[in-house]
């Protein structure tokens, strides 16, 4: 159950530098860059 959780909530957390970064409007999912899980798995 938990890996669940946080399986759902990685892409609105990783997604949140291209919304404050991006110009004030209503935008959609299409409109913001591909999130990618950086900083997620240790190298």
């Amino acid at each position: 159950m938990v890996l669940s959780h946080i399986m759902t909530a990685l892409p609105p957390i990783h997604a949140i530098p291209a919304v404050v970064a991006a110009p004030p409007g209503i935008k959609t999912y299409t409109d913001l860059p591909l999130v990618l899980p950086r900083g997620v798995v240790p190298t």
